[in-house]
């Protein structure tokens, strides 16, 4: 165990993993360094969005570091609670509480769904060791009407195709292995949770939803309602791929090669992005870059297409993205980069449509 520090908090953990990549399942309290994107986005997150007197668990706590960073960084007034079923991780947090001087922040030892059974707070994060389907119908439950919901897949091979029976078992939907793979997998996994809560007569609504190396996030208010649960039902859809290229969004499958079903809509919330970008502190700036990406993604259409890729399919060399954009924009077709991947690009333009382009620059 040793004395670690991230952002205003210090604590004692078990490193594993490097800057990239998952950590391995340990025993104790560990602590993935390649994560810390994921925490300051919630300190960002709790910045932009909690009210006064909010309260927050940490479900799966391990050493944490969330929740203490959010004490420390967001929320001075707030209660937190840092829960692990692990006696032996339990004190360690109890070290780490004392050790940041935080009189907000308490340890609780108790089986996450258990105590979402019998309390809720204003906002839940569940950070698991590979995927949250176990914890998510608890989560949803316990999270006050109007509060907000965050967790995390590492399953990221199931979620993008490699294991597609594990998908379609775990979350109830097809996936597609190709190069749209970590957007369809994002939109599987909100569209579950989607799903899941208006099951529940809950709307769960995504604010900020987004893949990052070995990992996808998803943060959503949660509000009580059939209405509003229905009116987001209306957004589930599916992927239809074909080979020349094309790809579309359809209620039903339309194509050999589908994903779905899935959520069609917006994975930010424009408003909450802009909040959050004014609430950064000297700890969270890392975010900056992301968070003014993710403000160009709001608004657009589901899927992309990859240069490298379409330059195989047509048979030439790839242009330049910035040219190929500002090529596809003087036809009259929107085209933008997308956060998914830097040969990436959205746009309403068809493969037909962009073949000359790629034909001039062979």
């Amino acid at each position: 165990m040793r004395l670690l520090a991230e952002g205003a908090c210090r604590f004692y953990a078990q490193p594993s993993g490097g800057e990239r990549g998952p950590g391995s399942r340990q025993g104790g309290a560990f602590y993935n360094p390649a994560m810390r994107h994921a925490r300051d986005v919630t300190v960002a997150l709790w910045r932009a969005v909690a009210k006064p007197g909010w309260t927050m668990l940490d479900g799966l706590a391990s050493s944490g570091v969330r929740g203490l960073r959010v004490a420390l960084e967001a929320a001075p007034g707030s209660e937190i609670v840092l829960n692990d079923h692990n006696p032996s991780i339990v004190r360690i947090i109890e070290k780490n509480i004392a050790l940041n001087e935080v009189r907000n922040v308490q340890a609780s030892c108790r089986n996450v769904n258990a105590l979402l059974g019998e309390e809720r707070f204003h906002y839940v994060d569940i950070d698991p060791f590979g995927t949250p389907v176990p914890y998510l119908t608890a989560a949803l439950q316990g999270v006050e009407n109007r509060g907000m919901l965050g967790f995390c897949a590492t399953d990221v091979g199931v979620l993008t195709g490699s294991f597609k029976r594990v998908c379609q078992r775990r979350y109830m939907a097809r996936p597609v292995n190709n190069e749209c793979a970590h957007e369809l997998a994002l939109r599987i996994l909100v569209g579950y949770a989607v799903r899941l809560a208006a099951a529940h007569d809950l709307a769960a609504e995504p604010i900020t939803c987004y893949s990052r190396g070995h990992y996808l996030r998803c943060y959503m208010t949660v509000t009580r309602g059939v209405k509003r649960a229905e009116a987001l039902m209306e957004l589930m859809a599916h992927a239809n791929f074909e080979p020349d290229g094309r790809r579309w969004i359809s209620k039903h499958p339309e194509a050999k090669e589908h994903a779905g079903p899935l959520w069609a809509g917006n994975l930010f919330s424009n408003s909450i992005l802009k909040a959050m970008s004014q609430q950064l502190s000297e700890h969270t700036l890392g975010s900056e870059k992301d968070l003014a990406i993710w403000e160009k993604e709001w608004g657009t259409a589901p899927l992309f297409y990859d240069t490298n890729i379409m330059a195989r399919k047509f048979k030439a060399s790839p242009p330049k993205l910035a040219t190929l954009l500002e090529k596809l924009r003087g036809m009259g077709f929107t085209a933008q980069p997308t956060y998914f991947t830097p040969t990436g690009f959205k746009t309403d333009a068809q493969p037909e449509d962009m073949c000359p382009l790629y034909a001039r620059n062979a």
